[in-house]
């Protein structure tokens, strides 16, 4: 999920998380989520993100709990 980015002298971690990451995690709950709810679960943990604790597969359980 993580990537370190080398960009000249500058250098960054850059995580991804992308829509087939909440759609497995609605899956494996057995969750009938439609795609816009899934949506608008990745909006909440974006607009919720704590950089204390990062973004996991719980925080994408949580978000998607949350908007169903």
């Amino acid at each position: 999920m993580a990537t370190l980015v080398r960009n000249g002298s500058e250098s960054y971690i850059k995580d991804h998380w992308c829509f087939e990451d909440f759609q497995n995690i609605a899956d494996q709950n057995e969750w009938s989520v439609s795609n816009d709810k899934l949506m608008e679960a990745m909006e909440y943990v974006a607009d919720n993100f704590d950089a204390n604790h990062g973004i996991t597969w719980d925080t994408i359980e949580r978000a998607i709990a949350e908007v169903m």
